[in-house]
This record gives C-alpha cells, structure tokens and sequence, in this order.
C-alpha cells in the first residue's frame, strides 16, 4: 500500500505545530493502521487561496499512485475555498484523505464521502475563508492608515530599512 503524508505550514512566524511534531504523530497513526506501507512525504506552505503549490501539485499529479494520504489536521489544509476543492478534485474517488486530529471519518466504508463529517469539513473550510478575508482586510486598513500618515510612518520605520514598497 502507497500511502502519502500532507505536511503543511503557515508562512508566518505565529507559534504552531511544527512538520516533524506532524509528521511523528502521523507515522505513529499510520503504524498502527498498516504494516510496512510505502510512505512517501510532502510538504506544503499554506498560503490562502494560491493554487501554484510545488509539493502539493506534485502529489496530486501523482495521486493516483496513493491509496491514502494523511494530513496532521483539517485546519491546515481547509485554510481557504482550496480544500474543498481538492477534496472533490482528489480526494472523493481513488485516494482517500485522512486527518489524525480534529475531523476524522470523512469516508464511509464504502469509500464514500460521509455527508455529516463533509458538512463539518465544509464549515471548517467557510470559516478559515473568512478569517483569511478578515485578515487581508485588516493588513490592507493598516497599510493605507501607514501610507496616509507621514508622522506614523516615520515611528514606525525609526531609521530602519525599507523593505517593502509601501513603507517608502
């Protein structure tokens, strides 16, 4: 049995579970599912709603290699619209997905999607949209409240460099 681990990651600095906490948790849920699987790794930056993700698109190139993938929890891959349309794209026929933590049962024993866990999964997904739409609202406030006030501006970028267009 071929069997793949999703991996995934914020590119932000916020404090959370790293790839190799993930990684042991699942290949500990994986050893007590299967006996000598080939396991194969990939790892994904999540980043909101862009669909041009190296390692993730490589899997799902290959996805029909997989009897299963893992993914540590659904909060990291139903970070935006994208997870519900990978889970229907890849994961309703053929490769199954997993999630050790927080929403397992996603299929039924006939290999079906289950309609109970994929509502849960679907409002799961809604609400890291919104928080992505409310999170990007927030940065685009606080760039134009930056750019408008010279003053503020000047305070917060004491001298610094200038990394980014904006603060200019």
């Amino acid at each position: 049995m071929k069997i793949a681990i999703i991996l995934r990651k914020s590119p932000t600095k916020k404090t959370e579970i790293g790839l190799d906490v993930q990684k042991k948790a699942i290949l500990e849920q994986i050893k007590k599912d299967y006996k000598n699987p080939e396991i194969e790794v990939f790892s994904d930056v999540c980043k909101g709603d862009d669909e041009n993700r190296k390692n993730l698109n490589r899997l799902f190139k290959r996805i029909n290699e997989f009897e299963r993938a893992y993914c540590f929890n659904v909060d990291r891959f139903s970070r935006s619209w994208l997870g519900i349309k990978w889970l229907h794209e890849y994961f309703s026929k053929g490769c199954q997905i997993r999630f050790i933590s927080g929403l397992t049962g996603l299929y039924n024993t006939n290999g079906s999607i289950n309609p109970d866990i994929y509502l849960q999964f679907f409002i799961l997904c809604g609400f890291a949209q919104y928080e992505l739409l409310n999170i990007r609202s927030r940065i685009k406030r606080g760039i134009e409240r930056i750019k408008s006030n010279p003053k503020l501006r000047a305070e917060k970028y004491k001298g610094g460099k200038k990394g980014r267009s904006w603060a200019k």
